[in-house]
């Protein structure tokens, strides 16, 4: 486990040091699970390379907040970093579909992930995710305002083990989509009173 949120005099090359990238002879922290990045704003698609590289075992990474953060950097780390289970992407705001489609296609392990206000993501990249990542419990997409109910029925219909969804703000999800969301849910049903969800 390695944690440095808030380090902001961490940069791409320190992560390129413990990716083992840097160095006479270099020794990469292969055995990291856990590496919490958040709030290190001079980390970017260097860094992310690095890790993809050197810490493949990795999987819980936290990178909120780190707005340097590209699709290629998601890109270069989910190549080589395949055993991710929970990813926090919150606030990355230059990510886009592509970072989806890279996550859906090679995080086949992931059980959670959080990309709030990632305004560029839309549903065509949520369905990707759905799709290659049907163990997903928990995801957050708050202040996605181009998602919409099409996103919801994604993960309803192929990750049916999801037991935490959170839409605040997507004002494109209707009660089509949450009566989606309720199909085959036997502890929800919709509300009458109110717009959303309610236990049975």
């Amino acid at each position: 486990i390695l944690a440095l949120s808030k380090c902001n005099c961490v940069t791409d090359v320190g992560i390129e040091w413990i990716a083992g990238m840097c160095g006479f002879s270099p020794k990469p922290c292969r055995q990291i699970s856990m590496i919490d990045l958040g709030n290190c704003k001079r980390i970017g698609d260097r860094g992310m390379r690095a890790l993809g590289y050197g810490c493949p075992l990795l999987q819980s990474v936290n990178l909120e907040y780190n707005i340097a953060i590209t699709d290629h950097g998601i890109d270069a780390l989910t190549t080589g970093c395949r055993k991710i289970r929970v990813l926090n992407l919150r606030r990355l705001g230059q990510l886009s579909n592509y970072s989806l489609k890279c996550i859906g296609n090679r995080c086949k392990e992931l059980r959670s992930i959080c990309v709030d206000y990632c305004v560029y993501m839309s549903d065509i990249g949520v369905e990707k995710l759905a799709n290659g990542c049907p163990k997903i419990e928990c995801a957050s997409f708050a202040g996605c305002l181009r998602m919409s109910e099409r996103s919801v029925c994604a993960i309803a219909e192929r990750c049916v083990s999801i037991i935490a969804l959170n839409v605040t703000g997507c004002q494109g999800v209707t009660e089509t989509g949450l009566k989606n969301l309720c199909l085959g849910n036997g502890f929800l049903k919709v509300a009458t009173s109110y717009f959303g969800l309610k236990p049975i």
